[in-house]
């Protein structure tokens, strides 16, 4: 009869709105919990910007440092040639005042070995007293 199909209709259309709306409840639980994903994958994301920039950042700054010591050490170490040098020619002068030194000191031992009358002065003049006449062989 039309009374009962009418219920079954009626019944059939309260269990496809009573599924409609589970399924509705589903898909809001759902598009809900993709929105809160969402919203942690873009704060992840800010974050690993951000830790990427310092990380940046920090590079750059070392960067800047290796290149001050390279800076540095090039100084240095042309520092170090012209010290290097310094040191060879004053070791040379060294030796060379030690070798008068050593030629001067002979030269004062064989002086003191020369009786007084016979020194000459510094001068080149003959000790006081003592006359020479030059020789002339021809």
């Amino acid at each position: 009869t039309d009374d009962d199909e009418t219920e079954k209709m009626r019944r059939a259309t309260k269990c496809l709105y009573s599924k409609l709306l589970e399924t509705e409840r589903t898909q809001e639980r759902e598009r809900k919990t993709l929105e809160d994903q969402i919203g942690e994958h873009r704060r992840q994301l800010g974050e690993a910007r951000e830790s990427l920039q310092r990380s940046e950042e920090r590079v750059a700054e070392r960067d800047r440092k290796i290149e001050e010591l390279q800076r540095l050490t090039s100084g240095m170490e042309k520092e170090h040639q012209v010290l290097a040098g310094r040191i060879s020619e004053n070791e040379h002068q060294l030796e060379e005042m030690r070798a008068q030194n050593r030629t001067g000191r002979a030269d004062q031992h064989r002086y003191d070995g020369v009786p007084p009358e016979v020194r000459v002065s510094s001068l080149g003049a003959l000790p006081s007293g003592l006359n020479c006449t030059p020789i002339l062989l021809g």
